[in-house]
């Protein structure tokens, strides 16, 4: 999937589609901020017959499924296979039986998960919700992360080499 209004966003790739609008339901309900999926794929839903399905992410409708080399020449084609969007590219499918409630989620982005994409908008908020609607922990899913506080500790150059004469000399001579 290819966004036109990728760089305007400041994002260089437009292989990178922001997810602004979610569907309607438990999983995307609390997400405020959107979510970065980096070279995801369009789904296709067929109407499944015991299935309840619910179109969880869908791309702008500026977005299109490219066949070709990603450029910057990347361009709409409709006379060939190319879809124009908005188009599903995350669906959360659910049935019921007597015994219990079974639950799949499918993404066409694995990577909005992976330790370098996890901190960009809330990629991180919308995979604990997945992994809560799947374990069938709704409750947990208003949970939000706590963030964490700035690790960032900013120390003049004499701070620091006072810290480091205390520990690198003076408690060694102590001991």
């Amino acid at each position: 999937v290819v966004d036109a209004d990728a760089p305007k966003l400041g994002i260089s790739s437009p292989a990178f589609i922001p997810i602004a609008d979610y569907g309607p339901h438990p999983i995307t309900a609390p997400l405020r901020a959107p979510a970065l999926l980096p070279q995801a794929v369009a789904l296709e839903l067929q109407s499944p017959t015991d299935w309840k399905a619910a179109v969880l992410l869908e791309s702008q409708s500026r977005a299109w499924t490219e066949t070709g080399s990603l450029d910057d020449s990347s361009r709409f084609d409709p006379d060939t296979a190319e879809r124009a969007g908005p188009l599903p590219v995350g669906v959360a499918l659910s049935r019921s039986d007597p015994a219990s409630e079974q639950r799949i989620v499918v993404i066409g982005d694995g990577d909005f998960l992976a330790n370098t994409y996890l901190g960009n908008g809330a990629n991180l908020q919308l995979g604990l919700n997945i992994l809560n609607w799947l374990t069938l922990d709704d409750a947990l899913i208003a949970v939000r992360p706590r963030a964490a506080p700035d690790p960032n500790l900013n120390l003049s150059d004499r701070a620091l080499a006072l810290i480091a004469g205390v520990f690198l000399i003076g408690l060694p001579g102590t001991l």
